[in-house]
């Protein structure tokens, strides 16, 4: 190796000088960086520690103590993602692997928030939008805004199912599942389960949800999942169960389904858990004028919602 840098210096020797002076200015930059990052850690230390001279006690602000939470569940994400990636370029998905990254998720998840602190959120607004296309093909806008209670809220566990008459998907990736705030940027979330019928995520609020906060956190669930209403075509009929843990009253709750036009079929609901609420029977969907059903209710508890939708002929 020796022998061949000799060589290239020899035939080089002006490129060869550049690459050594370019190497020292780069070495020194980075030094000059650390120094920096070090000036800009400590002043951010130094800042989130609350030191009582008196008492002979230190405590960290609350800055301090979600940066020093985030850090884990950052690192968490970036390995769950390496992985991902390694699965995906392999082009062989090792279900041992993802199963065990996906437990590993569940009991960080449960360790960070114990159990009797997961209920603290309430839903002031809940608003899900079905498309139903020819092919009985569903694609799922889910809309909520969400407030923290009694309690700081870092995460929520979001599940989507279908009944088995539906396609089998592989993940998240095959249905364009995504994740995002009320500015419609991607929020960061961890797999908790995947089947073929059924997949849930844990969504992580950065920054976390705090009971003061003004205004609710807007969050926005899509994905199409094919064949998701052929049972709803072979059954004439598909129960419908929303479960909405809130705290507080929600103020709206609308569930909209709408059928592309073409075979003469219309859709029809009936309210099939508590009886909250009513069904307009005859909507429209305000951009590709499709008819359908919205169940809607206001000011109402936390509870599992059911509704009955069913297919007939016009």
């Amino acid at each position: 190796m020796i022998e061949t840098v000799r060589k290239w210096f020899e035939q080089h020797p002006v490129r060869m000088i550049l690459s050594i002076l370019g190497g020292i200015i780069l070495l020194g930059g980075f030094l000059k960086s650390l120094d920096a990052i070090h000036n800009h850690l400590d002043s951010v230390i130094q800042t989130g520690l609350q030191i009582d001279w008196t008492n002979k006690s230190v405590a960290t602000n609350a800055g301090l103590f979600g940066v020093l939470l985030a850090v884990p569940v950052l690192l968490v994400i970036f390995f769950c993602l390496y992985v991902h990636a390694l699965l995906t370029r392999s082009g062989r998905p090792q279900k041992k692997i993802l199963d065990g990254m996906m437990r590993a998720v569940q009991r960080i998840g449960e360790q960070l928030l114990p159990q009797e602190h997961m209920h603290i959120k309430s839903f002031v607004t809940v608003k899900n939008t079905y498309l139903i296309d020819k092919n009985f093909n569903g694609e799922v806008r889910r809309e909520y805004e969400i407030r923290a209670t009694s309690g700081s809220l870092h995460f929520w566990e979001i599940t989507s199912g279908v009944e088995h008459e539906a396609d089998s998907v592989s993940g998240p990736d095959e249905i364009n599942f995504k994740i995002r705030d009320g500015f419609g940027k991607e929020m960061s979330y961890l797999p908790t389960k995947i089947n073929p019928k059924k997949l849930a995520a844990l969504a992580f609020f950065l920054p976390r949800i705090e009971p003061e906060e003004e205004r609710p956190r807007k969050i926005v669930v899509t994905y199409k999942w094919p064949g998701m209403f052929k049972g709803l075509k072979a059954r004439k009929y598909e129960p419908f169960a929303w479960l909405l843990e809130s705290v507080q009253p929600i103020m709206s709750g609308e569930f909209h389904f709408y059928l592309e036009e073409g075979d003469g079929l219309i859709l029809e609901g009936e309210v099939a858990g508590p009886r909250i609420g009513v069904i307009n029977q005859n909507a429209k969907h305000a951009e590709k004028q499709w008819r359908g059903i919205i169940y809607s209710f206001q000011n109402a508890p936390g509870n599992t919602y059911k509704l009955d939708l069913r297919l007939k002929k016009a």
